[in-house]
């Protein structure tokens, strides 16, 4: 074979595997056509909230274990002396007072038992939850009912309130007639006092 037909033959060839090579791209490019490259920037929730306080640990509970005089149209703070658990170190046994050390939202409820001192008569029992000293929510309860008189009147109030820290909150209850707020007994009289706080952001 002459020189001058190898050279053509080389250049055909070299042609060839030129045309094999744009073709194997275009295929490439077809395929990746539902398969597209993603770049995905994450970020983590602890940029912009801190998590450990988001989900920080916050509940107490308390019960009453000393009877305590109602006097008639006469508010009066709830005594609630044992405290059984308090998980952030937010309650005050001696003063009977929840204070957040965190802003955030809380759910809080108070529970009275009421024995007024004439069973027979029928009266109405108020509680209610106090923060800073103002009255967030309140329960009336209208006993009339003279056929059942060794029960005692149960009255409890609940609220999910957003609070911020050092608030002070306390429980107050009144009647229109005289009796005690009975000590919480286990399977009787329910007298207590609990808040806990829901994940949610301090500011």
């Amino acid at each position: 074979m002459s020189k001058k037909k190898n050279k053509q033959k080389q250049e055909q060839d070299q042609k060839m595997k030129q045309k094999m090579k744009q073709q194997q791209q275009q295929n490439d490019t077809i395929s990746n056509i539902g398969n597209p490259t993603i770049n995905v920037n994450v970020t983590t929730a602890s940029s912009d909230v801190d998590v450990d306080q988001l989900v920080r640990a916050s509940a107490f509970r308390a019960v009453k274990t000393v009877n305590q005089v109602l006097v008639p149209n006469t508010p009066v703070q709830v005594l609630y002396q044992d405290e059984q658990f308090d998980l952030a170190n937010e309650y005050n046994p001696t003063t009977s007072t929840f204070s957040p050390t965190a802003n955030g939202v809380y759910s809080v409820i108070g529970t009275v038992s009421f024995s007024p001192n004439f069973p027979n008569l029928p009266y109405r029992t108020r509680i209610e939850i106090r923060v800073n000293g103002n009255p967030a929510i309140a329960i009336d309860n209208d006993f009339f009912s003279a056929t059942i008189p060794s029960f005692s009147n149960v009255v409890e109030v609940s609220s999910i309130l957003q609070l911020q820290a050092g608030d002070q909150v306390t429980i107050f209850a009144e009647s229109n007639i005289g009796g005690t707020i009975a000590l919480n007994t286990a399977g009787g009289n329910s007298t207590h006092f609990e808040a806990a706080r829901f994940p949610s952001p301090t500011v």
